[in-house]
């Protein structure tokens, strides 16, 4: 490609949940607010067929905070200098999801944080429901404004299962599995699926992740998460 002005619209699939009520928290849901509570995470890009490892610390703070009038509690992690937002209402998990785009020359891309819904703990095997997202974009190659719209959906692949990560068997564990689409893409030009493992007092413990986009510049990533340890206060 000989144009220096590329065009890549990255969705960020990194889920914390989280649990929260509006007294003391529930650990027996699916991630909890405790102070201190702490996750550690081995992120592996295997995109290349070769494993590229990378640890992140995620920290329980103890504080919360109102964001579009809802109220989420704050996680800190040691990857980036910014924090993670999660909250939850009954059964439906919401993290505060940003678009992000890579590194690359001349790209600037905006977009607002959403209140993304990832996890509907209360619906069946095989159930399913859509997320709907916007994702706004530009570069010096095309300075109008790009409006992009994203659907995005999440369906129950397996429930109260038990799974071993890291040698660390889990139970109640959900099965998520995400597909994600755009017309604003030519058929097959972009893919985002995902399959998502959480466990009961725990939050995730497992996912996998493939992006692929043929835009202008063709890129590919493919990652796995896995829970190291955790320490739930």
């Amino acid at each position: 490609m000989k144009s220096n002005s590329f065009l890549i619209i990255g969705l960020l699939f990194f889920f914390i949940s989280c649990a929260k009520n509006n007294t003391t928290p529930n650990n027996n849901l699916y991630l909890i607010t405790t102070p201190g509570s702490t996750w550690q995470y081995r992120l592996t890009d295997t995109t290349n067929g070769v494993g590229v490892d990378t640890l992140i610390t995620v920290t329980s703070s103890a504080d919360d905070t109102l964001i579009g009038g809802k109220s989420y509690h704050i996680y800190t992690n040691s990857l980036s200098p910014l924090n993670d937002y999660a909250r939850v209402d009954k059964n439906n998990y919401y993290s505060l999801g940003y678009s992000l785009t890579l590194p690359l020359p001349g790209i600037i891309q905006m977009s607002n944080p959403k209140d993304l819904l990832y996890l509907k703990s209360d619906l069946n095997i095989g159930d399913s429901f859509i997320k709907l997202g916007t994702v706004y974009s530009k570069s010096d190659l095309n300075p109008q404004m790009s409006i992009i719209p994203i659907k995005t959906i999440y369906t129950i692949i397996e429930k109260n299962i038990n799974k071993t990560v890291n040698n660390i068997n889990y139970s109640n564990v959900i099965h998520v599995s995400s597909s994600s689409s755009s017309d604003f893409f030519a058929p097959n030009s972009f893919v985002n699926t995902g399959d998502f493992y959480y466990a009961k007092k725990i939050g995730l413990i497992e996912s996998y992740t493939i992006f692929h986009i043929d835009y202008i510049l063709s890129f590919d990533q493919h990652f796995r998460t896995t829970l190291i340890s955790s320490d739930i206060k």
